[in-house]
């Protein structure tokens, strides 16, 4: 779709929205139009208030949120707004909490704030449910940073019980 249909589709549900303002799919796809148009504040305003309207309605919406916030805390990462980035990854988590890739990407905004206690305590509750090899080697990283080390017959003892 062209740039000027979204901008046509978000001044028709403009209008729709100051009709019927109870209407949470209005507010959705005035997200979606946002999105596509990448205005990503506007959009998350957009989902928050359909979620608040509908709540009853909202699994994919809530999920399409998080995906929102994740996307926009990348942007913020590739302008160097970590504090930024770390925030929306924060709520992308808040509403997903499960998601292991939401997980990772906080974990390299901590690295990148320097936060290496927080990340270090991140890395090691992901190390409880996933066995990856990134986290062991951002692990020994961290530990490094902070002059400790684990013996390998202590990491595979815990680990491989």
């Amino acid at each position: 779709m062209k740039l000027n249909n979204f901008l046509v589709a978000q001044a028709k549900l403009n209008r729709a929205i100051q009709m019927k303002c109870d209407n949470a799919s209005y507010y959705m796809l005035r997200g979606e139009c946002s999105l596509q148009l990448c205005e990503f504040k506007e959009s998350i305003l957009n989902y928050g208030h359909a979620i608040q309207i509908a709540p009853d309605e909202v699994f994919e919406w809530v999920h399409r949120l998080a995906y929102i916030h994740f996307l926009y805390s990348q942007i913020l990462y590739d302008e160097q707004d970590y504090n930024g980035a770390l925030a929306n990854v924060n709520e992308a988590l808040r509403y997903q909490p499960e998601k292991f890739s939401y997980q990772c990407r906080k974990l390299a905004y901590l690295y990148s704030l320097k936060q290496h206690k927080t990340c270090l305590e991140l890395v090691e509750n992901l190390l409880e449910t996933h066995e990856e090899a990134e986290l062991y080697v951002l692990r020994a990283r961290l530990n490094k940073l902070f002059g400790t080390s684990r013996s390998a017959s202590t990491m595979f003892t815990r680990h491989w019980k």
